[in-house]
């Protein structure tokens, strides 16, 4: 039994991934200065760590059987490692949602699965020599068998839940971004990455539990050191976020005058916020939010955000852009010597990139291309000058 242990590859995968995992929470521990979301990355490196070694103790001392189907130890081992990469993301994404009723609301009916499994494997032991789905429900009326039932099952709808809610919470961030900001701020498309990865290793989690040939502990071996390998060093460098409570607190009386205002004034705000934009040029700041416009025109942000969602039907950041690559075409017609990087400078984008995206979006065309259309342009009418 100890030589079949020792040569089985997909543990060998496990303890690789503990030792990452240890080796990841003591760099991140060493570290300065923690951030929130850097404390909650450490965090979720220990407990891996101990699930894994937990898991290995389990199956290296206490099961003879190492290939036993619907082990109650499996669920209750990955249920943390979710909650914890859960956490993460919330830390990073949703941080305000950090608060008591949150964390009871995630590790509360854990503990609670946990105690039942405690008290039913002491009162009727545990079943053994499970290797397949139908011997399970051979079993079924053993209450330890339903409590493994009933723990395969939670684990995979939480984990459902976790994928659906951190997609949720992507998805609002990159709309707060866009509604306040001209510029793509801290980059969180690694998000969907991750997520993938995690969707990836729970599926073969989900079905190493069901079936346990040796393939699937490989291959979830494998993507575990793949997931913590680039959740370390893509979260390790993630910087700090904003978020809406960031901003300078608007009370609700604010919001009640603001949101009741007549079409006429609002009217009003609308042409003061086009001949700002024209005047004084504000989208050639790179880092320009909605909050300084608010603050240029005497009104709150909410006030502009209803403004820009209902009286423009556009996002802050696609009606910054948009003037800004009209700045940048005007540039380009009186004189075509700089570079892209140039005009993308002198127009207020931060990155080439999004010049680049931005410009094709709105133009249709790329900067090269419009730059030597202009240039043919140019010359055709300066030969047509020197013909007459």
């Amino acid at each position: 039994m100890e030589t079949i242990f020792y040569s089985d590859p997909g543990i060998i995968m496990y303890i690789i991934s503990m030792t990452i995992s240890y080796c990841f929470a003591l760099i991140l521990l060493t570290r300065k200065r923690q951030s929130r979301s850097n404390s909650y990355l450490c965090t979720f490196f220990i407990i891996i760590g101990n699930s894994l070694l937990t898991f290995f103790i389990f199956d290296r001392y206490i099961y003879k059987d190492h290939y036993e189907a619907f082990r109650i130890v499996d669920s209750l081992i990955a249920i943390p490692v979710v909650i914890c990469i859960y956490f993460y993301f919330v830390s990073l994404l949703q941080p305000q949602k950090l608060k008591k009723p949150f964390f009871i609301k995630n590790i509360a009916p854990y503990l609670f699965l946990l105690l039942l499994v405690i008290i039913s494997h002491s009162i009727y032991g545990r079943v053994e020599g499970i290797n397949s789905i139908e011997e399970c429900f051979q079993f079924i009326h053993n209450p330890t068998i339903i409590l493994r039932l009933i723990a395969f099952i939670y684990l995979t709808l939480y984990e459902i839940y976790v994928v659906y809610d951190i997609l949720r919470m992507h998805f609002n961030y990159q709309k707060f971004i866009s509604e306040n900001y001209s510029f793509q701020g801290v980059s969180i498309h690694w998000v969907l990455y991750i997520l993938l990865l995690f969707i990836t290793l729970a599926t073969l989690h989900i079905i190493r539990i069901v079936n346990s040939d040796i393939l699937y502990k490989v291959l979830f071996g494998f993507f575990s050191c793949i997931l913590l390998v680039s959740i370390f060093i893509i979260g390790s460098r993630q910087k700090e976020l904003v978020h809406p409570e960031d901003f300078p607190e608007e009370s609700d009386e604010d919001h009640f005058h603001e949101l009741s205002q007549s079409h006429a004034k609002r009217v009003v705000l609308k042409e003061r916020l086009l001949i700002y934009f024209e005047e004084q040029k504000p989208y050639l700041n790179k880092d320009l939010k909605m909050q300084d416009i608010a603050q240029a025109l005497c009104t709150n942000r909410s006030y502009i955000s209803q403004l820009f969602h209902h009286d423009l039907n556009t996002s802050f950041y696609t009606f910054v852009n948009r003037y800004r690559i009209e700045y940048a075409i005007s540039m380009m017609k009186n004189s075509q010597q700089f570079s892209i990087e140039h005009y993308a400078d002198i127009s207020g984008f931060k990155s080439r990139s999004v010049f680049f995206s931005q410009f094709k979006e709105i133009t249709g065309t790329t900067p090269h291309f419009y730059i030597r259309k202009i240039e043919t342009l140019l010359y055709n009418r300066s030969k047509v000058l020197r013909s007459n």
